[in-house]
């Protein structure tokens, strides 16, 4: 990997990783290596005492001249002396014995809870900074964790032990035990080379120790994303109160380096049994952690846990039965809890009720209950999508509202009053409804309008007016590129063509990619989402989410000639759904396959695939 010539010093460690998150670190350890000075080698200074020879060299003492050159000026002592006026002589090279007890630097680093998130990007910098400077001076390296005085002292640098340091977390802080602990089994002699990275909390820890302290605190000043590194030196190696703030990668940067620095995982493909395959549309449960779609059996919901990088282990999913066996018409989660809303079975004479129901672990303060239908009975039957639900809190009162669209483009509010359930119509023809960080906002039909309308938890606001067009709209996630009120939003306009609305500031709410072609034809729109299609510290392009018309891979599709498909399946795609909530793209396929695509990794990272029943 070619990367710039001011990183060259440090290119053995840095070639570990990708390119983009490997120019992402180097910053870091720039600013480190400028606070640390190289190792103290002046007793290593002068030649060991001989020990024998080790090869021939051009200089030397005449005594130790080859014999060979000797014959030259015995058979053609004219050669014998141009050759020495220019330096071509050869001589037997002394081999000298190394001193005793080569050198060491041990590195402990603070694994407390102070010190995980982005402390822990300051930690990767530090590991690269002090292995390459022991390394410069001819010295042995090691790193351990210092809440492990028993735990293994690591002297390569890899991907497995890089990765070691990034999971190393301990549920403590460190203490002066630890400390001797690590003292007694290091048998610090005044020679050696000892740094100690960590919080504040170690200055009181280090100060009767042979150590150098390289103190990583955060800086709490807005939405500042940077560090201050201090190094409190102890040894003549190293300055003493010297400090440098360290500028943090993007966020997403940040998260790679943390979750899996090395791309080379890859999902393991989860096998299921068929009770456990989707049987309808899959949708993301709020929070982006769980994948709901209904099971095979009536009244039965499936969860598929998804996890958070390809490092991460997933749990297997979880199929929960509503006990009526009624039709689920909605699903999501609120306050940690997986909800429904299900329809109570018909009964003579008798109007069919709504019901919000907690699966599994019920939350606390959501407000489950039997509330009034104001459903068509034709919206009642299974066929209908999976909509989604969420929850939202109600200002001064310790309970939830719950938002669901509900069959038919009705959107309803549940809540309860005085402890008794009220279900009120919030609006209707909605086409599409998502939650933001305050309040929500969806898109319904007013007359022959089509409109966005949020609701930030007081009063309404609408944001956008558009023509009636089509029939068809999504939001998605957007991250720093979505407006407040708005989100991220794609919306079908005449004649086939797409607006997707977007912000990459609050005043420019309404800046759009329009009536770009949708090759090749057949390609079905299922979503909107942000594509870092080049270095993911850049900035997004917004894209329609497709399946293909061959239908055997999930396309996206931007402006500008962007273009990019997704890993192929054996199986036809029956359908692909865009998480409003995180980077992640979902498709199923008709042979029961769920896939989970993160567009930060830019990888699968969840697959489940059906056994065959015997």
């Amino acid at each position: 990997m070619e990367l710039p010539r001011a990183l060259a010093p440090w290119s053995a460690s840095l070639d570990l990783f990708p390119r983009d998150l490997a120019l992402a670190l180097g910053p870091l350890v720039q600013r480190l290596d400028l606070m640390v000075k190289p190792m103290d080698q002046s007793h290593h200074q002068g030649p060991g005492e001989p020990d024998g020879f080790d090869g021939i060299a051009r200089r030397g003492a005449y005594e130790r001249l080859l014999l060979s050159e000797w014959l030259l000026a015995d058979e053609a002592p004219e050669e014998f002396v141009r050759r020495a006026t220019r330096n071509e002589h050869v001589f037997l090279e002394i081999a000298r014995r190394e001193p005793v007890g080569a050198r060491s630097s041990v590195v402990l680093f603070d694994s407390g809870p102070n010190q995980w998130g982005p402390a822990r990007v300051a930690h990767l910098a530090a590991l690269i900074v002090l292995a390459r400077r022991a390394e410069a001076a001819g010295a042995q390296f090691a790193w351990g964790v210092l809440q492990r005085p028993d735990g293994p002292l690591i002297g390569e640098m890899t991907p497995g032990s890089v990765g070691g340091l990034l999971e190393a977390r301990a549920p403590r802080e460190a203490t002066g035990s630890d400390l001797d602990a690590w003292r007694e089994r290091l048998s610090a002699a005044p020679a050696d080379d000892y740094w100690i990275v960590g919080g504040t909390r170690l200055t009181r820890l280090t100060e009767t120790t042979a150590a150098s302290l390289l103190e990583i605190t955060d800086v709490c000043e807005g939405d500042a994303n940077r560090l201050v590194a201090t190094l409190h030196g102890a040894v003549p190696c190293a300055r003493r109160e010297s400090s440098v703030v360290l500028e943090l990668p993007p966020d997403r940067i940040c998260a790679r380096l943390l979750r899996d620095p090395f791309s080379v995982a890859a999902a393991f493909p989860n096998r299921v049994k068929p009770p456990f395959a989707p049987d309808s549309n899959l949708l993301f449960a709020p929070g982006g952690s769980k994948l709901l779609a209904r099971a095979q059996e009536r009244g039965s919901l499936v969860v598929y846990p998804l996890p958070n990088s390809p490092r991460s282990q997933t749990g297997k999913p979880k199929r929960y039965r509503i006990a009526s066996g009624t039709p689920l018409l909605a699903a999501g989660r609120a306050a940690k809890a997986i909800i429904a809303v299900t329809v109570t079975p018909p009964i003579a004479g008798q109007t069919r009720n709504l019901s919000l129901e907690g699966l599994g672990n019920t939350g606390r303060n959501v407000p489950y209950g039997r509330y009034d239908s104001l459903l068509r009975e034709n919206a009642f039957s299974d066929p209908a999508p999976l909509l989604p639900c969420f929850s939202l809190p109600i200002p001064g009162s310790p309970t939830f509202e719950v938002i669901a669209l509900l069959p038919g483009g009705l959107l309803m509010s549940f809540q309860l009053q005085n402890e008794t359930p009220v279900a009120r119509s919030l609006a209707n023809q909605v086409e599409a409804v998502a939650p933001l960080s305050q309040g929500f906002t969806y898109i319904c039909r007013m007359g022959d309008k089509r409109v966005a309308i949020a609701k930030p938890g007081v009063g309404e606001q609408t944001i956008l007016e558009m023509e009636p067009g089509g029939t068809r709209s999504f939001f998605g996630f957007g991250g720093t590129e979505a407006h407040p009120q708005l989100g991220l939003l794609a919306v079908e306009c005449a004649d086939g063509e797409w607006a997707i609305h977007f912000a990459r500031d609050t005043t420019n709410i309404t800046a759009g990619i329009n009536g770009f072609d949708l090759d090749p034809k057949g390609a079905e729109v299922v979503g909107v989402a942000l594509w870092h299609h080049a270095s993911p510290g850049r900035q997004g392009t917004p894209v329609l989410v497709l399946i293909r018309g061959d239908q055997r891979a999930v396309l996206l599709a931007g402006a500008q000639g962007v273009r990019f498909a997704l890993p192929e399946t054996s199986s036809p795609i029956v359908q692909a759904v865009a998480s409003p909530f995180a980077p992640q793209i979902a498709y199923a396929t008709e042979a029961g396959e769920v896939f989970m695509y993160s567009l930060t990794h830019q990888e699968l990272l969840y697959r489940s695939v059906v056994e065959d029943t015997p």
